[in-house]
């Protein structure tokens, strides 16, 4: 069944129980949506072959529905957890909801056609964060990642429990929003820009309301090209847990834009 992105959030927050209280508990651990089915395991975690995608200069285009491409790899440490629910979707049949306890961490990695090292890179991402708990100290959200995959030279959008959205750079912070941005319990609209030609210039807007912007940031030398973006990664003690869901998540050379 297609949910309309009100109709989602309500019939979630109206009709699903809470979860089990237990900590990793892998049956109806999701408390967004305690009925989804077992969480995604293993690095191939789907058989699709490919995503149509109508938006110019795009390198991903990926709604989340199930399968997802056999190609993309998940990454969960103890009980940060993954699954494909159909509660609370912005658009289509399902979206990518996380479930993270203590400071363990889940990711869906995705390869970009090529490595990206020039030029202007833009991401556009529909984000819901459940209203349960009080945000954590700071959640990693999305991410560009080179060949090697080491921490210090990914480029990160994060926010913390104080509400700043934030890029990073390895493990430097270089531009943040003013505090009590980050919404609970409505999707928002993300946009990310950033420029990868040594400029090190980007911005970050929340619902087409610029929030940050980065000038002349020291991006990582000896990157030979980004290949790898990622979908959430580490949280920052969460108050017994944390949940969140992504939905519509497009990355290209150019504007996408939230319409």
């Amino acid at each position: 069944m297609k949910y309309l992105l009100q109709l989602a959030v309500l019939l979630c927050l109206a009709g699903c129980s809470p979860g089990p209280d237990a900590k990793g508990t892998k049956t109806n651990w999701l408390r967004l949506c305690p009925d989804t089915s077992a969480p995604l395991t293993g690095r191939n975690i789907g058989d699709a072959t490919n995503r149509e995608c109508e938006t110019p200069g795009a390198l991903i285009c990926e709604s989340f529905e199930d399968p997802l491409l056999a190609e993309y790899g998940v990454a969960m440490n103890g009980e940060g957890l993954l699954a494909l629910q159909d509660c609370v979707v912005f658009e289509g049949k399902t979206a990518l909801a996380r479930h993270s306890v203590d400071d363990l961490g889940a990711t869906v990695r995705m390869p970009l056609p090529v490595p990206y090292s020039s030029g202007s890179i833009h991401l556009r991402a529909r984000i819901y964060i459940s209203p349960d708990k009080a945000l954590p100290a700071e959640v990693t959200l999305f991410a560009l990642r080179p060949q090697s995959d080491f921490s210090d030279d990914q480029i990160s959008i994060r926010f913390n429990g104080e509400g700043h959205y934030s890029l990073q750079v390895g493990k430097t912070e270089v531009a943040s929003s003013e505090p009590g941005l980050v919404e609970q319990g409505s999707w928002v609209c993300l946009e990310a820009a950033l420029d990868l030609s040594g400029l090190g210039q980007g911005s970050l807007s929340i619902d087409g309301k610029e929030v940050l912007r980065l000038m002349g940031a020291q991006l990582p030398d000896g990157v030979d090209g980004y290949n790898i973006a990622t979908v959430f990664g580490g949280v920052s003690n969460p108050e017994g847990y944390f949940e969140m869901v992504v939905d519509d998540y497009v990355l290209a050379t150019q504007p996408i834009g939230c319409e």
